[in-house]
This record gives C-alpha cells, structure tokens and sequence, in this order.
C-alpha cells in the first residue's frame, strides 16, 4: 500500500471521527431531551461538554489548515454550544452588592454550601456576620453544622438572631439545610429522597407587598473526585492489585457514577413538578442551592426549560464559578427565579469557609398584583 492510499486512508478516518465530535457535541446540548435512566452516554456527553467543545477547537483549527470545507462540521459543534457558552462566561464587569442608602425597595437572598463536619461557633458567627454586613434579607444554607449541645443551640441563635424566621432540616439521615429568614415563613415543607442523604425545602416568605416560594436545594452529588481517587489508588503501580480487583473498582465507579446521575434525575423531576406547580399559580419562585450539576447537565437544563432565568447569565460577571476547586472553572450552585421577579444584581464571593462560594442577589421587591 503506497504513501497516498495510507494518506487517504487516516484522512477519512479523521474526518469520520470530526463528524462523530460535532454529532456528540449536538446530542450533548439536547440533554434535556434524554433522562439519565434512559440515555446515560448522552448524560455523560453533556457532564463533558466542555472537553467536547475543546476538541472541536482543536479540530476547527486543524481542518482551517489542510481541509477548510471539514473545518464546517468542528463549527457547527461550537455554534450549537453557544447557549453553553453563555451560561459559562459573561462579558460584564462584576457588579457590587448595594449595601448602602435606603434599601426598603431591595430584597437581598444568599445561598452557601458549607461543607461542614461539625458546628464551629467561631465560623459559624463569622458567617452571619458577613451576611448581615451584605444586609441578606434570606439565607439558606446546605450542608451547614447543626447545633450538637445546648450551648452551640444558643450560639446560633445568638449569631442568626438578624433572621427570626427559620425552616430548617435537620434529620441526622439527611444532609442539613436550613433557610434564616427576616420575613415571617409559611407553607413549610421538606422534600427527601431516602436512601440518599439529599434533600430539598420550601416555603413561602411573607414580604411586605406579596408572598414569594422560595426553594433550598441540595441535590444528588456525582462523586466524581471520589471515584477518580479509588481508581488513581488501585492503579497506582506501588500496590499490589490483581488484576480482577482492578476491573472490579473501574465496574463500580462505573456503576456509581451512573446510580448518581440517576438519584439527581429523579430528585430534580421532583423538584421540577413542584416548581411547575407554582409557576401555574402565578407565585413568583426563586430556586437556590447546589445542583451538583453543571450548565450544560440535564437538571439544570430541565429547571431552565420552564423558562426560568438564571441569576448569573442575567447580571453575573466573568467566568461562572462557585467551586473552589478544580482551578475555579465549575458552577453547581445556581440562583434560579420565575421572569415576574426583576433582579438588579448577583455575586459570588471568595470566602475560604468552604469548598464552595457564596451567592448573593437582589431583586427588586416584588409587588402584588
């Protein structure tokens, strides 16, 4: 076989593989449409999305260079991420919290995953601190310390006692959240998904000229550092693993992993038909919390799709990120809310209390129709 034939031969090969890209690219931004249950390879497409999108840079350039008429499909796969794109990066300044002058008119609402073990007073009075230096009209709260003594119990209230008003979940099988309100709370509720720990509330909060529905979320995690640990661990050559062993902690991750998009499916189904449910009464609704899940994943994509408005892609500034890690580039936690509330800003902060960062927004107070 001579030089040209093997030539040809890769060709097509790359230019198969430029059109399988741009094909997965597509089904990855249609996510929404395929249910973890039913379509996991299109949900593990969407969790890689941004690798996806990488290639086809690679590839757009490449093609620009020997085949520009292939460069097309690599393009196609990029323009189809636009909307992607936009809930990643805004090409704003960030803006400031206005915690100056009268403020009657404003509604300020934060949310925070703490990552906590335990209840540290000094942190915890720290953090009511900072809000109230933010003047936050609600806080809430995922995975924050609950009170383990009497005296940790008069710590909190003595730290929150700016939020009179509390809905909080609390179960030792469930992972805490806990809403600080300074507006009287009714209607309470309090969502679980046993076996998992992760849970959802909600309520309404009686503000001054109506009654908005506030939901705290905090979903199915995926895992992933976890099962990339386990994995890293067996593999490494230093420790003596059959082979068999090997292939047993890869079918579990696997099987992990999947179970986890699975329970977040279920969990935001749930929490899709309640929200569903409000939007028909026309109460205005505000979702916040950690989704565990990026913008281009099927629970975010399925909130989105009743036509609520992302705080970030709104009035958010620069790359969205509220994890800390993973070089600042991920965003799990979401500041959601129904079109009849009108938001005036939104911000994140780095705090170092947590793995995660801060949300704070404010809308304008609603009023009653």
């Amino acid at each position: 076989m001579g030089y040209k034939a093997i030539s040809k031969f890769f060709s097509y090969i790359a230019i198969t593989l430029t059109l399988i890209l741009c094909a997965f690219t597509i089904l990855a931004n249609m996510v929404d449409s395929f249910p973890p249950d039913e379509h996991f390879f299109i949900n593990v497409l969407a969790f890689g999305l941004p690798f996806l999108l990488i290639i086809n840079l690679i590839t757009f350039i490449y093609w620009c260079i020997f085949r520009w008429k292939i460069a097309i499909f690599s393009l196609i796969g990029m323009l189809y991420s636009i909307p992607y794109l936009n809930r990643t990066y805004q090409f704003r300044s960030e803006q400031e919290i206005i915690t100056i002058g009268p403020d009657d008119d404003l509604l300020t609402i934060a949310t925070y995953n703490m990552s906590g073990d335990h209840f540290n007073p000094t942190k915890m009075d720290s953090i009511a601190t900072r809000f109230s230096e933010l003047k936050t009209d609600i806080l809430c709260l995922e995975e924050y310390s609950p009170p383990a003594t009497e005296e940790d119990s008069v710590c909190l209230q003595t730290s929150f006692e700016e939020w009179p008003y509390r809905l909080a979940q609390i179960q030792p099988e469930y992972l805490p959240i806990i809403i600080f309100s300074k507006y009287p709370i009714t209607n309470p509720h309090k969502i679980s998904f046993l076996p998992e720990k992760n849970n959802f509330i909600y309520c309404d909060l009686m503000l001054p000229k109506t009654t908005i529905r506030l939901f705290a979320t905090h979903l199915q995690t995926t895992s992933f550092n976890g099962e990339k640990a386990n994995i890293e661990k067996t593999m490494d050559p230093s420790n003596a693993v059959s082979d068999a062993a090997k292939e047993q902690v890869v079918n579990n991750a696997i099987t992990h992993f999947k179970n986890n998009f699975i329970y977040r499916q279920q969990q935001v189904d749930s929490l899709h038909t309640l929200v569903k449910q409000t939007k028909e009464k026309n109460i205005p609704t505000i979702i916040c919390g950690d989704l565990n899940s990026m913008a281009s994943e099927y629970p975010y994509k399925k909130l989105i799709s009743m036509g609520l408005k992302d705080g970030f892609v709104e009035y958010g500034s620069h790359i969205g990120n509220t994890y800390r890690y993973f070089k600042q580039l991920i965003r799990i936690d979401y500041m959601l809310y129904t079109s009849d509330l009108k938001a005036v800003s939104y911000r994140t902060f780095n705090w170092k209390m947590s793995d995660h960062k801060p949300i704070v927004m404010q809308f304008k107070q609603p009023q009653k129709d």
